[in-house]
């Protein structure tokens, strides 16, 4: 049994998983999970401690960043409990259910592939995955650990580090390309890349840092004449900026054989419609008419997605303009209600769907194993 120390710290963490598993429980899944969580507490014994904490960290991850229901939740911690050797299927089953006993099989049979002797690189194996996993939850259970195992790198071994490598690099950071999870994508980019190239992350990091001070008082210069424009016009609106993750600006150096300093849009400032316009979409467009009769717009670098959002539901206009002086940035425009969507990130929107009904969800399902199978790797 787990000591009272590692009991205390477990039900804080346990309180935080039902606060925002809650809202969206059906009759029933507060008993359930209760259920299970007891089990964990009363089988695992004093060495397990991390068992129980890994457990409750990568639910919190479905649940929080991702979105994912109260099923995905049991079906992760009956992994956990199955591979400790705490539980078996009959007594899962009866504790959970057949649907987190079905997702938890998928996470189980992904567990029981040989990684060290087959390569993670190919497509192939992703379709093995796919291949593996009937419901298609069990593969995003399985990215949310792979999360949990980069933030907690140091304390696996060399080998155990040199998978979760890349198990991000060559399965899970395409997956979540694929599917639009780009919260979670840029978080297993920008770790990966810490830990496979860390002389480099370190480098661009420190130069980032050096960097902020000019950069604000840039922002403040580019943003004058299009926030006096646009008080002009009546449209209330918040500016914010942040640079790009240290992946991606890592990528555009690669990519343009340049040092950081030559890279063009190391950062992107947002504009953000204030209250609620009847009409979202034309008020986006009408920032964009003001924004370009200051900045000279590339038309090319156009990406709508307030007429059509992304698969993760994020909507926003993003447009790269010039300066008078030849600098280029990226603007980002958007309303209150797009920017909420896109600060929590993905987890309201695929919660959404897990919440939904059987018939709703089953075609969710459907739909995301539909975009795994798909080939569409481009990184843009």
């Amino acid at each position: 049994m787990i000591s009272e120390n590692i009991k205390t710290e477990a039900d804080g963490k346990y309180i935080s998983l039902l606060r925002i598993l809650k809202p969206y429980m059906s009759r029933g899944d507060t008993d359930r999970l209760r259920k299970v969580y007891d089990q964990a507490l009363e089988r695992l014994g004093p060495g397990q401690a991390d068992v129980l904490s890994q457990m409750l960290d990568v639910s919190y991850i479905l649940a929080h960043e991702m979105g994912m229901g109260t099923n995905t939740v049991l079906a992760y911690m009956l992994t956990r409990l199955i591979l400790s050797g705490s539980l078996d299927r009959n007594e899962a089953l009866t504790l959970a259910g057949p649907v987190p006993l079905a997702i938890a099989d998928g996470l189980l049979a992904i567990d029981r592939l040989n990684v060290r002797k087959i390569s993670m690189e190919s497509e192939n194996f992703r379709k093995l995955l796919l291949a593996i996993t009937p419901d298609i939850r069990s593969l995003l259970a399985s990215m949310a650990e792979n999360l949990y195992e980069l933030r907690n790198y140091s304390k696996y071994e060399a080998d155990i580090q040199n998978l979760i490598l890349k198990k991000a690099a060559h399965v899970f950071i395409p997956f979540a390309h694929r599917l639009g999870l780009y919260h979670i994508k840029s978080q297993l980019e920008d770790l990966e890349m810490r830990y496979a190239l860390p002389e480099i992350y370190q480098d661009i990091e420190n130069q980032i840092a050096r960097l902020k001070p000019l950069q604000e008082n840039f922002f403040q210069e580019f943003i004058h004449p299009i926030r006096k424009a646009l008080e002009e016009a009546q449209i209330p609106c918040e500016f914010k900026w942040r640079f790009k993750s240290i992946h991606s600006i890592y990528q555009k150096m690669k990519k343009q054989g340049v040092g950081l300093g030559q890279i063009y849009d190391l950062f992107a400032i947002r504009i953000i419609i204030q209250g609620n316009p009847a009409d979202e979409k034309a008020e986006c467009w009408k920032v964009y008419s003001i924004v370009s009769n200051i900045y000279t717009p590339d038309t090319s670098r156009l990406r709508d997605w307030v007429s059509v959002p992304r698969p993760s539901g994020y909507e926003s206009l993003h447009t790269t303009v010039t300066m008078p002086g030849g600098r280029v940035v990226e603007v980002q425009i958007r309303t209150t209600r797009m920017d909420e969507i896109a600060e929590k990130g993905d987890a309201a929107h695929w919660r959404y769907k897990e919440a939904g009904r059987v018939s709703e969800m089953d075609l969710w399902l459907k739909e995301v194993r539909n975009i795994l199978e798909s080939r569409s790797d481009d990184q843009e």
